[in-house]
C-alpha cells in the first residue's frame, strides 16, 4: 500500500486551526486564480537579498529581483514596481553595507535560503515530512541567529515587529536549527523587516527573540499532536471547520471563503471556476 506523502511547512501549520483550510491548502493544492503582487514583490526582494549576502554585488542583487518580478504583470495601482525594488535594494545595501550580521557557512555552503526536510510522523496511511526554507542563519556579535526577512506595507513598525515574538514560523525554524542542523540550543531569532512605503522603503530589525525551554517543549508537543490530528482526519476523510474566528486572515477574509459559503453540492463548481490546483510543495515554490 502506497502511503500518502504530506509536506508540512510553517505556512501550512499556521492554517491548521481550521482543518478544512489545511486540506484545501495542502492536500487539494487549491490556489485562488489571482496573483498576490505584494507577495511576488516580497519574493523578488528576498532573491535580491540572497544575492547581496552571498555576492555583495548591487547590480546582481537588482537583476535577481528584476528578473523574478518581470514574470508577472505589474498592476496599475501599485507603487511597488521593478524600479521601486531596485531603489529599495540600493537603500538597503547603503544602510547595511558595514553590517556585522554575517551568514554562517556549513560544509562549504552559506546558510542562505537553507532548505530542510525532516520526517515527523508515519503510519499505515500517511507519512508527514517537515519541510521549508530558512532565509538566513548567521551570527551577530557571536550570537547564533535565525533571520527571517519580512516585506510589508504596514505603517506601524513597532506593532508589526512585536507580532513575531511567539511566531509559529520562527518556532519551526528554531526547531530545525536545533534538531536537524544540530547547531546547538543557543540560537535566537530576528525579523529583518522591509517596509514598502510609498515615500520609499524603510528598514527595521526586531529585538533578538529567544525561546524558553518550556515554549520549545510545548511547540514540539503541538507538532506531534497536529500530526495525530492530520492522521485521524485523513483516515476518516473528515475535515472540520475550525472556530469561525479563523475565517478572517490578516488582510481580509479567508481565501477559501467562497467555497464554504455555498452548499456542499455547489462547492466543486466554485473550485473549478475560481481556483487552480497544483501539488503543494513549499520547496518547489522557492525555485519558481
Amino acid at each position: 500500500m502506497n502511503k500518502k506523502l504530506i509536506l508540512l511547512d510553517a505556512s501550512s501549520i499556521a492554517t491548521s486551526s481550521c482543518m478544512r483550510k489545511w486540506k484545501f491548502t495542502v492536500l487539494d493544492g487549491l490556489v485562488p486564480d489571482r496573483i498576490s503582487w505584494s507577495m511576488e514583490a516580497g519574493t523578488a526582494f528576498h532573491k535580491g537579498l540572497k544575492a547581496f549576502y552571498s555576492k555583495k554585488d548591487l547590480q546582481v542583487c537588482q537583476q535577481e529581483a528584476e528578473d523574478y518580478l518581470d514574470k508577472f504583470l505589474c498592476p496599475d495601482n501599485t507603487h511597488i514596481t521593478s524600479t521601486y525594488l531596485s531603489l529599495a535594494l540600493l537603500a538597503y545595501i547603503k544602510k547595511y553595507q558595514n553590517d556585522i550580521l554575517k551568514p554562517l557557512q556549513l560544509d562549504g555552503e552559506l546558510l542562505l535560503e537553507k532548505t530542510f526536510k525532516f520526517p515527523l510522523y508515519s503510519d499505515d496511511n500517511i507519512e508527514i515530512v517537515l519541510v521549508g526554507t530558512i532565509d538566513f542563519i548567521g551570527e551577530l556579535g557571536g550570537q547564533l541567529l535565525i533571520v527571517d526577512h519580512k516585506t510589508t506595507s504596514s505603517t506601524y513598525k513597532n506593532s508589526f515587529l512585536a507580532g513575531f515574538r511567539l511566531s509559529p514560523q520562527l518556532l519551526t525554524y528554531d526547531f530545525v536549527v536545533r534538531k536537524i542542523l544540530k547547531l546547538g540550543d543557543e540560537v535566537s531569532c530576528m525579523i529583518n523587516a522591509i517596509f514598502f512605503w510609498k515615500a520609499g522603503a524603510q528598514f527595521e530589525r526586531s529585538e533578538i527573540i529567544s525561546f524558553t525551554k518550556d515554549l520549545r517543549d510545548t511547540y514540539e508537543e503541538e507538532l506531534r499532536e497536529l500530526c495525530k490530528k492530520i492522521a485521524c482526519c485523513y483516515a476518516a476523510n473528515y475535515w472540520p471547520v475550525g472556530c469561525f474566528t479563523v475565517c478572517k486572515e490578516e488582510y481580509g477574509p479567508c481565501r477559501f471563503q467562497p467555497i464554504c459559503c455555498v452548499e456542499p453540492e455547489y462547492q466543486q463548481n466554485v473550485i473549478d471556476i475560481s481556483y487552480t490546483k497544483r501539488i503543494y510543495n513549499p520547496l518547489q515554490f522557492q525555485k519558481d
